[in-house]
């Protein structure tokens, strides 16, 4: 039994681990893919395996409605896509993980786009969507593990 629970818990984390990087990685690619669609230049870079950056050397002029796409695209649409995900995989293990994620990337979108337009410092933006996720995640985890269970 211990050894099945193991076997389990090393499952999930490193199914978080791999999440976690896929997610931080399909993030930055929205932002590239919405910025270039809209025909502005774009960069990645990745500086560390939980961190990207997408620039856009014309940031500056780009217009104030194309800014808000491109800051709203990498977490809202890798949230939708986790949501997805999870909601049709029957993998329990795998749906956990992404309704813990897809909240998260959701959130960070908004707190990105007013760190974008300066409403907020990189301090709020790397902690309270952590802290405004964690309740949201733990809901749809138990949701989802009282439907299964019936």
């Amino acid at each position: 039994m211990l050894k099945k629970r193991l076997k389990t818990f090393i499952d999930v984390i490193y199914t978080l681990f791999f999440y976690l990087i896929v997610g931080c990685a399909v993030h930055e690619l929205f932002h590239y893919l919405i910025g270039t669609w809209l025909g502005w230049q774009a960069s990645v870079s990745f500086p560390s395996l939980f961190t990207g950056w997408t620039t856009f050397p014309q940031w500056s002029i780009i217009p104030l409605s194309n800014v808000i796409l491109i800051a709203l695209a990498g977490g809202g649409i890798t949230c939708l896509m986790m949501i997805g995900m999870a909601y049709f995989t029957e993998d329990w293990e795998q749906s956990m993980v992404l309704y813990f994620i897809a909240p998260l990337q959701g959130i960070y979108s908004l707190f990105e786009l007013g760190y974008v337009l300066h409403y907020f410092d990189i301090k709020v933006l790397s902690i309270v969507p952590c802290l405004l996720t964690l309740p949201i995640s733990l809901y749809l985890i138990k949701r989802k593990n009282y439907q299964t269970n019936q």
